[in-house]
């Protein structure tokens, strides 16, 4: 398939280019019963759509939703994913930072497990 080949001369690594031709688009064609080249998606838009992803600003289930908007001639992917507002929200290190410093194991806790790795095994005489 030429789009592949074109993708990866815009850009794109081999199986990116693969995943997107074979996955999504023609997928999406059979769906809609046409070639894959008249879906109107260009080797450069799937490189954008793949930047964003490779990029953490949106995620593989969000980049099918822009290219949906990008098969129905909303704009780039970039212009789509501003105008949804779709992004990758991820700020665990204030929660993570609050908490770390207050997990400990309790005294119990090291007990039981300072206990469990110093006991002997105890065997019956059936299985000697």
């Amino acid at each position: 398939m030429d789009s592949i080949e074109e993708t990866i001369a815009a850009g794109a690594s081999a199986s990116v280019a693969r995943k997107w031709w074979m996955g999504e688009i023609v997928g999406r064609a059979k769906t809609a019963d046409v070639d894959p080249s008249e879906l109107g998606v260009t080797p450069e838009t799937i490189v954008e759509l793949n930047k964003l992803v490779e990029g953490g600003k949106i995620n593989n289930k969000m980049a099918s939703q822009v290219l949906d908007g990008v098969l129905a001639g909303e704009g780039t992917p970039a212009e789509i994913v501003e105008k949804r507002g779709l992004a990758v929200v991820s700020d665990d290190g204030p929660c993570w930072k609050r908490s770390t410093p207050h997990w400990r194991p309790s005294p119990t806790l090291r007990r039981r497990s300072a206990a469990a790795r110093f006991r002997p095994s105890v065997r019956s005489s059936a299985e000697s």
